[in-house]
C-alpha cells in the first residue's frame, strides 16, 4: 500500500477540517504527526495512546473510585489526593518529604499511584508505543490536543491539592525532570477537577487492531520497552 506524504494529511487536516486520520503504516503515522505539528506552529501539541477507542480518557484515581461508585464527585477526588499526600508523610521517605504540591503527585502517578493527573506526551512516538502495547483485538487511538498557553492556564510544581481542585477547566502541569520516567516518556499532564476530558476536545489517528504488533516490533527495535517506561513505586 502507498504511503501517505505529509502533504495528503495536511490537506486532509484543512479542507475540509478533519480531525480523524488513518494510517496504514509506520511512515503514515510519523507523516500524520508532522502534519500535525506544523497545523499548529505557534502552538504546542500533547498526544495521548490507547490501546481501545471504547475508554473514556480519564484519570487513574477517577477509574479507582468509579470501581466502587456509578460517578466519581470532584469531593471524593480531592479527599484520595489528600489522603495520598498524608500517606506520604508517614512513610518517612527523605526523598518524597522533599517533593511537594503536584510535584509530589506526578512523581507518584510515574510510579504507580493513583491521581487526577492524565498522562500525555510531547513524544507522537511515545503515544503509538501505549496505543499499541495492549488489546491486540482492539483497534486503538493517538488523540492529540493543541495548546495554546495563552488560553491554557498551567499548574506550578509547588500548588497544593486544595489549590489544584479550585479552579475548574482544562489546565496543563509540564513537570521538570522529576524522575527519569517523565524524562523517558517525554510525558506532562492534563488536569480537570472531574477526573475526566472529553475525547471530541481532540483530533485523533485510528490504530487498526492488525497493524498494532508490527508498530510495536519496529518501536522495540529503537529501544520502546516497558521497562524504560514503567517503574513501579514500592508502597
Amino acid at each position: 500500500m502507498r504511503t501517505h506524504s505529509i502533504d495528503y494529511y495536511s490537506k486532509r487536516l484543512l479542507s475540509p477540517r478533519s480531525l480523524v486520520l488513518d494510517v496504514h503504516s509506520l511512515a503514515d503515522y510519523i507523516n500524520a504527526a508532522t502534519a500535525i505539528r506544523e497545523s499548529y506552529p505557534k502552538r504546542e501539541v500533547y498526544f495521548r495512546g490507547q490501546a481501545s477507542t471504547a475508554w473514556e480518557i480519564s484519570s487513574t484515581a477517577y477509574r479507582e473510585i468509579e470501581k466502587e461508585t456509578e460517578k466519581p464527585f470532584q469531593r471524593q477526588l480531592q479527599e484520595l489526593h489528600e489522603q495520598l499526600v498524608d500517606a506520604v508523610k508517614h512513610l518517612h521517605d527523605t526523598d518524597l518529604n522533599q517533593r511537594k504540591g503536584v510535584g509530589l503527585l506526578a512523581h507518584l502517578q510515574h510510579n504507580g499511584a493513583k491521581t487526577n493527573l492524565i498522562d500525555y506526551t510531547k513524544n507522537p512516538l511515545v503515544a503509538l508505543w501505549f496505543a499499541c502495547r495492549e488489546r491486540p483485538g482492539e483497534s486503538g487511538a493517538v488523540y492529540y490536543l493543541e495548546h495554546d498557553r495563552k488560553k491554557t492556564p498551567e499548574i506550578q510544581s509547588e500548588d497544593s491539592v486544595k489549590e489544584l481542585f479550585s479552579d475548574s477547566g482544562l489546565r496543563v502541569f509540564d513537570p521538570p525532570n522529576l524522575n527519569q520516567r517523565i524524562v523517558n516518556q517525554q510525558g506532562l499532564f492534563l488536569f480537570d477537577v472531574s477526573g475526566k476530558i472529553n475525547k471530541d476536545m481532540h483530533g485523533k489517528i485510528m490504530i487498526d487492531s492488525a497493524q498494532k504488533k508490527s508498530f510495536c516490533s519496529i518501536l522495540r527495535i529503537v529501544g520502546f520497552r516497558t521497562a524504560v517506561f514503567f517503574r513501579i513505586w514500592p508502597v
